[in-house]
């Protein structure tokens, strides 16, 4: 599987300023999650498909690093996920979060 960045996906994520305060937006988690999850399977030379694209709630202090210690953005972090899944952007699968087709196709194509 090949991602390639959509060519529709808004500038701010190309530049990586999503994460301004004036630019924060409920997909940026999303983005964020799925840029680290890709970035991790290129660096291990594992194939990238989606059974790969998967975390839990303990990777997210990798992904976000030391922004979890400001309670205001830990909280807004956990409401940005629990929107997603009741979108239908990430699925719950015991303890273990999946990015869905339709998560992955908002950022990037699918080759």
């Amino acid at each position: 599987m090949i991602l390639t960045l959509s060519n529709d996906t808004p500038i701010k994520y190309h530049l990586n300023l999503h994460n301004e305060v004036s630019e924060d937006d409920k997909f940026s988690v999303l983005y964020d999650i799925e840029k680290y999850l890709i970035k991790v399977i290129v660096a291990k030379g594992k194939v990238l498909d989606m059974s790969g694209l998967k975390f839990t709630t303990k990777s997210l202090k990798y992904i976000f690093g030391e922004r979890l210690k400001d309670e205001t953005f830990k909280q807004k972090t956990v409401k940005s996920i629990k929107d997603l899944i009741a979108s239908g952007f990430l699925c719950v699968d015991d303890k273990t979060l999946h990015l869905t087709k339709k998560g992955v196709e908002h950022f990037y194509t699918i080759d």
